[in-house]
């Protein structure tokens, strides 16, 4: 797999909605945005996240492995939505570290308000 991250800049104010690709929510108009862009295997790829949600995203992938570093890709890149469905320690760090994007996650250190109960995380 080819990767290249070209970049990512803040937007002030977004004109229109958007929709967070970090945590599915909608980014709405007057509101910043991160923009990034990435070339993966010759296709161009753009999205836009909240800046909170960016930031707890790209710390979050830092922490676990290469991604980030210059000129490597970690194949198992997580969007922040999809890294904090796992343990509870990683539930508890976003809470902990980054609460505006664990908010819009409806993530707390009670548990987890997603559509689907937590048993997903049972034993």
């Amino acid at each position: 797999m080819s990767y290249e991250f070209l970049g990512e800049r803040l937007i002030r104010a977004v004109r229109k909605p958007h929709q967070c690709k970090a945590c599915g929510r909608t980014i709405q108009p007057g509101l910043p945005a991160t923009y990034a862009t990435t070339i993966q295997d010759g296709e161009f790829f753009a999205w836009r996240s909240h800046p909170e949600c960016r930031e707890a995203e790209a710390v979050w992938n830092k922490q676990r492995g290469p991604w980030g570093q210059r000129n490597s890709c970690d194949e198992d890149y997580f969007w922040l939505w999809q890294a904090m469905e796992g343990e509870p320690i990683e539930r508890a760090w976003l809470v902990a570290n980054h609460p505006v994007a664990a908010g819009r996650l409806h993530i707390s250190l009670e548990g987890c308000d997603y559509p689907e109960p937590a048993r997903r995380w049972a034993v």
